[in-house]
């Protein structure tokens, strides 16, 4: 795992670790190598233990706080030396009267080791919905934190992620529903948790049965995922790779470890929210799990909540998998017993064979990302960004109605990985 260190003492550092690589640590959790490497190559190892964590700021980062041990005398000096130049170096950038002239051999670097960071530029240019839908799945790492380190419950992040992406969808439905591929470069587990959250929501706010339970219904959503990071550990070091049997057996108990999570921190959810995190995994031919809930044991809200979660789970690669197309996927659900049809035909009906923000390719050889649907499902304004003929050049052109027939008759949705999208 890499992390940037932000200070360092005799005592330990702290390190500004990516929110994505920081779900395997836990406070007091024993670090058995730490590198610790600075500009120009040079470096010192050691051991420690993690004695804080918190979120960095307000952005995608967790700052660790590191407790070095067992260091014997030969590290303490070169990380006494470490300490000094940097101390020395700092001064010098903030412009304080130093004895030294010019930049510390530590922080001289060669040019084949500059990399140009321009992530953060990246994420300057998202659209306003797309900033409000990732820092959502902030959250996600946020609340996994405070689980984990057995912090008291984030009550608070937890609805304010639901109520954002209940607003997100009212104000603007069509592209609330396009922008939600902007989580696409997220783990696994989040990028599942909120688009799962965000489509629940927008079935349910058109039904006058069920509106009324939308937010918490969507807090159970996102709040469900946790369960799984939970349970990573030296037998599953990671959600995001090919599962053995075991693993995914394993995996299978994530509805207890949440539970039991919740019940460290002294937090204990409504009945809505309670069903959606107990039921998510039954089935109505009792083949789910953990209880073997069948039938009229599973509420409808429920019923929708796992048709809104199989199709996602299939039309995305997992373990090996590919991703299969929305066709394909809706009638594999027709097909197994253990899903309500009647709420596989509601969601059918209100996303159709080519759901908003799906990559699609035309006759052409073009691919596009779909923005808006005519009345009969069809694409009715897409955005344009790849010519196959050309895979190195990139396009961003928005097409509508007729003047979409320039690229060709619609053959297929397909996987974005595929292509590097």
């Amino acid at each position: 795992m890499n992390a940037r260190l932000c200070n360092l003492s005799l005592g330990g550092c702290r390190l500004q670790v990516p929110l994505e690589k920081s779900m395997p640590l836990t406070i007091h959790q024993q670090i058995p190598n730490i590198h610790i490497q600075f500009p120009n190559g040079e470096s010192f190892r050691t051991k420690g233990s993690i004695r804080n964590m918190r979120p960095f700021g307000s952005g995608r980062y967790m700052a660790v706080g590191i407790r070095f041990i067992d260091l014997d005398r030969e590290t303490r000096q070169r990380l006494l030396y470490f300490i000094t130049e940097s101390e020395a170096e700092l001064a010098r950038r903030m412009g304080m009267e130093n004895r030294r002239v010019g930049i510390s051999p530590l922080y001289l670097t060669t040019s084949h080791a500059r990399k140009s960071v321009n992530s953060s530029n990246k994420r300057n240019m998202l659209p306003p919905m797309a900033h409000a839908i990732k820092e959502v799945a902030r959250q996600q790492h946020i609340i996994l934190h405070y689980l984990k380190n057995e912090r008291p419950f984030p009550e608070d992040i937890l609805y304010d992620g639901a109520d954002s992406l209940l607003h997100l969808v009212e104000s603007d439905r069509h592209q609330f529903l396009y922008t939600l591929r902007y989580i696409g470069d997220e783990v696994t587990w989040v990028r599942h948790s909120v688009r799962v959250a965000a489509l629940l929501g927008d079935i349910l706010l058109p039904q006058p049965g069920l509106i009324g339970d939308a937010r918490e219904a969507v807090a159970g959503i996102l709040l469900h995922a946790m369960g799984k990071p939970l349970l990573v550990n030296e037998q599953l070091p990671t959600l995001d790779t090919n599962l053995r049997s075991s693993q995914k057996e394993r995996l299978k108990h994530h509805v207890r470890a949440l539970r039991q999570q919740l019940h460290r921190v002294g937090w204990h959810p409504g009945p809505v929210l309670s069903c959606i995190i107990d039921d998510i995994n039954e089935r109505l031919d009792g083949s789910g799990y953990p209880a073997g809930k069948a039938g009229e044991a599973l509420s409808k809200l429920v019923r929708t909540a796992s048709v809104i979660k199989i199709v996602d789970t299939l039309t995305h690669a997992r373990n090996g998998r590919p991703a299969l197309s929305p066709l394909d996927a809706y009638r594999w659900v027709y097909g197994n017993k253990g899903y309500d049809r009647q709420c596989l035909n509601r969601y059918v009906r209100r996303y159709g064979l080519y759901p908003i923000g799906s990559l699609v390719k035309y006759s052409g050889g073009f691919l596009a990302w779909v923005m808006r649907l005519d009345r009969e499902g069809s694409p009715d304004q897409v955005r344009v960004v790849k010519n196959l003929a050309f895979l190195d050049s990139k396009l961003d052109t928005i097409l509508a109605d007729k003047d979409i027939q320039q690229i060709g008759k619609l053959e297929a949705v397909v996987d974005p990985a595929n292509f590097q999208l």
